[in-house]
């Protein structure tokens, strides 16, 4: 299991498939989030976040959502390898 630090931003990573990388080299799958949740994640971690900063997001454009259930989501992707620490973190 991957460390999620939630002072840090992440943002997803690129999954665009290298054109010079082996077919057999498989770049990580984008999750298709089922929940309006992971789903409303998904879209604002196109750009880099912390934590706290989804949670405002959130809160502004949806239904609040607990910092707990976002770290959760979060470390899910980590572990998934599906978002990364940002370079300006």
């Amino acid at each position: 299991m991957v460390h999620l630090s939630p002072t840090a931003a992440y943002i997803r990573k690129d999954t665009t498939p290298d054109r010079h990388a082996n077919r057999s080299d498989s770049a990580p799958r984008r999750p298709q989030p089922a929940d309006p949740t992971e789903a409303a994640l998904w879209k604002l971690l196109s750009t880099a976040h912390t934590v706290e900063s989804l949670a405002r997001a959130m809160t502004r454009d949806t239904v609040p959502v607990s910092e707990q259930r976002i770290e959760q989501v979060m470390r899910k992707w980590l572990d998934a390898e599906v978002i990364e620490l940002a370079t300006d973190s």
